[in-house]
């Protein structure tokens, strides 16, 4: 971050009563909870919205919201955290084939949701995956976001080349068996995903604290780096809802900085790969 950009963040700083004032209003407006996410994360967000619109404190935020007729949708795209990478943490989708994997793969179908999958790129990776040790044909995925607009995105299968490039080592680190390149095309600064990799896959816009439609009977759900934006009783929330939906013996998986550890009803998961927080339900 510049000089420049720094001083605007600080031009913009949210303060404690400023952020419950906009909390107040989306709870009423839009029937939108966030006081159970981390107050650092919300305060930070808020900030950078501010700067981005232009807008000098929260009031402005809401009458700004307020004249558009998508002002909730137009906040959910900016305030939700689009972070990703494929292959991230590549010791976990070796790990992930090894002891997860390797015990489903006898199963006729293979039900498998990726909660909070933002723009796409996780579950790009797991079809990759999938699809080299011969089982993505047998899968079925749903990935779900609460930012319809980055859905889109991820629907696309269409990323910046100058992004995909920084993948390549961690494709192979993670245990991919060709080159990264075999998977896609190029057009223009572009890399576009060969469409048979998201044939097995279906988009949803989802709140993570709702029921998903259907059966509740995942064998592996994966919601990495959503967590950590949480304060503990709304981590207890979705990890519930998580486990909820997974099958007896089925997989979770969170990211590296999470974990189970102080979930109330961590009794009923048990530990799989500590260093890979994947956890199965008893």
């Amino acid at each position: 971050m510049n000089t420049l950009q720094h001083s605007q963040l600080e031009k913009h700083y949210i303060s404690v009563t400023q952020k419950d004032q906009i909390l107040s209003f989306l709870r009423d407006a839009y029937d939108l909870d966030l006081t159970e996410y981390s107050e650092a994360s919300v305060r930070r967000r808020l900030t950078k919205m501010l700067s981005e619109f232009g807008l000098k404190d929260v009031s402005e935020l809401e009458n700004f919201l307020s004249r558009k007729p998508d002002g909730r949708k137009v906040f959910i795209e900016k305030f939700t955290v689009n972070v990703t990478e494929m292959f991230r943490d590549p010791h976990f989708y070796t790990t992930l084939e090894k002891k997860v994997f390797e015990n489903l793969q006898n199963q006729d179908t293979i039900r498998i949701w990726s909660a909070g999958c933002s723009s796409g790129e996780e579950i790009l990776s797991l079809t990759i995956l999938l699809h080299e040790i011969n089982l993505l044909s047998r899968c079925r995925i749903i990935g779900t976001d609460l930012n319809s607009k980055i859905l889109e995105t991820a629907k696309s299968r269409t990323y910046k080349i100058r992004h995909i490039s920084t993948y390549l080592k961690p494709y192979v680190y993670a245990g991919g068996r060709f080159d990264l390149e075999k998977y896609f095309t190029t057009h223009g600064e572009n890399a576009i995903f060969h469409s048979f990799l998201h044939e097995q896959v279906e988009f949803k816009t989802h709140n993570l604290l709702d029921p998903l439609e259907g059966k509740p009977d995942f064998d592996l759900i994966l919601c990495r780096n959503v967590l950590i934006y949480f304060k503990s009783t709304l981590q207890n929330k979705v990890i519930d809802n998580l486990e909820m939906h997974l099958k007896p013996g089925g997989y979770l998986g969170l990211g590296s900085k999470e974990s189970i550890i102080f979930y109330e009803n961590k009794s009923r998961l048990k530990d799989v790969d500590l260093e890979s927080k994947i956890y199965q339900k008893l």
